[in-house]
């Protein structure tokens, strides 16, 4: 019996795929939390420059912050530390990086429990506030 929502049907004008077919777009948070809520890699761009990833990779599935160049402010990989170390307990298993793009990078893993709404909306805001945004 297939589901009738939105997510599921990826050939509805609801979700899109990316160019090289390897994740879905979401086209809202809303949507970004379901797809990660159903093991979807997936990402969403919150504006230019700055877009959610959820992926599964070798350590397993994690979601990530990313920041191009263009969208970085002056001094960010100082303020985001400084931000995960005054508030070590609750930044515990973020992890701060520049890729090999030189993409501005907050990662965090998620854990099998974690795999709730609410969980994923504090992990999404845990990894926006790292940088100094917050969800409106």
């Amino acid at each position: 019996m297939t589901q009738k929502y939105m997510l599921h049907n990826v050939d509805s004008e609801h979700c899109k795929f990316s160019v090289d077919n390897s994740h879905y777009i979401a086209e809202s948070l809303e949507m970004m939390v379901e797809l990660i809520l159903n093991r979807k890699a997936s990402s969403y761009k919150l504006k230019q420059g700055v877009e959610i990833l959820f992926r599964r990779d070798e350590l397993g599935w994690g979601i990530s912050l990313s920041l191009h160049p263009s969208a970085q402010s002056p001094h960010l990989l100082e303020s985001a530390l400084k931000r995960r170390f005054i508030d070590a307990e609750h930044h515990d298993g973020y992890f701060l990086c520049i890729d090999g793009h030189r993409n501005f990078v907050v990662w965090y893993e998620l854990k099998r429990s974690e795999f709730k709404g609410a969980n994923i909306n504090r992990i999404i805001s845990r990894l926006l506030g790292l940088v100094g945004f917050e969800l409106s």
